[in-house]
């Protein structure tokens, strides 16, 4: 096994289906219980809390004010990815799912003992929003646990219905949660709102505690097991994915945006809605929403299968484009205050607007990230989407009606996030039918091409009018070491430098090198900057050079147009032979540099092309130098060895 194949290691998966099977059971039973807890606190909100926690005041804004409660709780979701996310990386996806338990459990237990604002004023509210935003942070580690334990142990043909199934957990949490609440909503209204609410938070600690037996029962993911023995998993998850899988990252936040707009607007919204603006029953509702979550027990993997089939990014097109044209129907329906018509347009907005993407998104979310970043990257994606958009949606629509006095201006906003959505999809990369992989540090990204490259030797990279430099070398000795260099001469086609941390690169027509130190206005400048490179003179990183036969064979051979800043080097060279440079000396225009080393490919080129870091076409293209002459070099400038 050649170096390059051996970073091109797929996921190890579980084949025994009483296994995947034991698995897939385990993660949707706790996965229900830890939704149940956090949705009773929709229902409640909807129903009771606007009462008795925000009792003083205007109905209205009493409302708005128990919406923003409700919010608190997606608020704190990413917070709880980001804890979660960083020690599921390191510790193991199991310990995290059986602390994020027990913290939903204690969270939802003592809203349930809470004494309301007439017995203890503004402290309820505030106990209230403490203990919703514990319950944000438990469910914002616990998703992206669940959905690797089935994403990384199914088999790559069944990772669509089998990572859907997780998703399974949320209908049968708000099944239980609506249950209970229509048990107790039979209560008399005075009974309900003095004690019979308490009831469906007290019990969760029943719930609890079997979802932890099943959860301590279950083993590690082969795929975090590998990297562990392998040391490779990831210091600082959440400082890597925001330092080089941006992309993945906001695109994931992206495909979240509609999916959990719909949920909040037809699953919460709409009780409020429909009970106090159109005067139907609370037990009305309650049904509608029964219905839809029952119907989600069969269309989540129905969905997820079909993913497996037609493709992730074919199913979301469909539902955004049912989200955006579902919009102002859905409350023209509700109006009727016919109650099978509601009960329909309840069904079919959390059906196609919510429940295609919330069952797809589970495995396409883990497929966007490698396995050392996969929790924090698949959870921080999913939780700040619906922190953006699910958190605050209830409250822009109760403020918007407020406003407007009518609800087009609801409409539109669905509109918009299904517009958002569809924008995310299109950036996004089809990961059906693809495996995953443990080892690679780029990310989904790059599945756009193959991860080997068909070339034997290095006249096959270049086209045949670029042979003619490399027909003049002769080639190193690898017993030797050793390698004759004629005279040649290239140009500097490119000139880049990096101006501050986690900005883009800003092109140059032309830039100054000082002698030992590295480029004027550098952030790696020696001396200027705490940067990678910056305070380790000794590396000899003080200018990295890239060849521009690497950008024309991408081009050419897998038709990646690579943008010219966007292989991260300061000077892109035509005509130099690098990979020969090592230990020798040129000029680059009137400055004289030592080439120390060729240099690892950084990972925004690996994420674009998707080869691994010892890919021989990547890592033949960069050169770090040090810079024994300054001056100033420009764009045009002659290249040539110092023989």
């Amino acid at each position: 096994m050649t170096v390059a194949e051996e970073f091109n290691v797929a996921v190890p998966v579980t084949n025994d289906v009483a296994t995947m099977r034991r698995i897939v059971w385990s993660s949707v039973i706790g996965t229900a219980v830890e939704w149940y807890d956090f949705l009773i606190y929709g229902a409640a909100t909807a129903l009771v809390f606007n009462k008795i926690f925000f009792a003083a005041g205007d109905p209205a804004l009493a409302t708005i004010a128990a919406f923003g409660t409700y919010a608190v709780g997606f608020l704190a979701r990413p917070l709880g990815a980001a804890i979660f996310g960083h020690f599921g990386d390191r510790v193991g996806r199991k310990a995290m799912l059986a602390i994020t338990i027990m913290v939903m459990g204690l969270g939802t237990f003592l809203i349930g003992l809470l004494p309301t604002y007439q017995q203890i004023g503004v402290a309820a509210p505030v106990l209230l929003i403490v203990l919703r935003f514990l319950q944000g942070i438990g469910l914002g580690g616990e998703w992206g646990g669940a959905v690797l334990m089935v994403v990384e142990n199914c088999p790559t043909e069944k990772r669509g219905l089998l990572g859907s199934m997780v998703q399974v957990g949320n209908p049968v949490g708000n099944l239980a949660a609506i249950g209970m609440f229509a048990l107790v909503s039979q209560l008399p209204e005075s009974e309900f709102i003095s004690w019979g609410w308490r009831i469906p938070f007290l019990l969760s600690i029943l719930l609890v505690g079997v979802g932890l037996w099943i959860r301590l029962s279950l083993e590690e993911t082969a795929a975090f097991r590998q990297l562990k023995a392998k040391n490779e998993v990831a210091r600082m998850p959440i400082v890597e994915i925001f330092k080089y899988h941006r992309r993945p990252f906001f695109t994931a936040v992206g495909l979240k945006i509609s999916e959990i707009a719909y949920a909040s607007i037809a699953g919460v919204f709409i009780m409020s809605y429909a009970t106090t603006t159109l005067g139907l029953s609370r037990g009305l509702v309650l049904n509608g929403a029964f219905v839809a979550s029952f119907v989600a027990l069969f269309s989540i993997p129905l969905f997820g299968w079909m993913s497996d089939k037609v493709g992730r990014k074919a199913m979301f097109y469909a539902s955004c484009l049912f989200s955006a044209l579902f919009a102002f129907p859905m409350f023209w329906l509700l109006d009727t205050r016919e109650p099978a018509i509601v009960i329909a347009t309840i069904v079919a907005a959390i059906s196609f607007g919510q429940m295609v993407m919330f069952g797809i998104g589970a495995p396409w979310y883990s497929e966007l990230f490698t396995a050392k970043l996969r929790y924090s990257g698949a959870s921080l994606g999913f939780q700040v989407g619906a922190a953006l958009s699910g958190g605050l949606s209830p409250l822009i629509a109760a403020g918007l009606m407020s406003w407007a006095g009518a609800t087009w201006p609801v409409s539109l906003f669905l509109i918009g996030c299904a517009l958002i959505t569809a924008v995310a999809t299109a950036l996004a990369p089809e990961m059906a039918k693809k495996e995953l992989t443990s080892r690679r540090r780029g990310d989904a990204f790059a599945h756009r091409v193959p991860r080997t490259l068909p070339f034997k030797s290095e006249t096959d990279f270049y086209s045949p009018g670029e042979t003619a430099m490399l027909d003049t070398l002769q080639q190193p000795s690898i017993s030797s070491g050793e390698s004759v260099v004629p005279s040649w001469t290239g140009v500097v086609r490119y000139l880049h430098l990096t101006p501050r941390a986690f900005l883009p690169m800003r092109s140059m027509q032309e830039i100054v090198l000082i002698a030992g130190k590295g480029i004027d206005g550098d952030r790696y400048m020696i001396g200027r900057e705490q940067g990678f490179y910056s305070h380790k003179p000794e590396d000899g990183r003080q200018v990295t050079l890239f060849e521009y036969e690497t950008l024309v064979a991408l081009k050419r051979d897998h038709n990646i147009d690579l943008g010219a800043d966007e292989h991260r080097r300061n000077v892109t060279v035509a005509g130099v032979p690098l990979t020969h440079l090592v230990g020798r000396r040129f000029w680059l225009g009137e400055t004289l540099l030592e080439a120390t080393r060729l240099s690892i490919p950084c990972r925004h080129i690996e994420e674009i092309t998707g080869k691994a870091i010892f890919d021989p076409l990547i890592n033949r293209s960069g050169l770090n130098c040090r810079i024994l002459q300054g001056g100033i070099v420009r764009v045009g400038d002659a290249v040539r060895n110092d023989a």
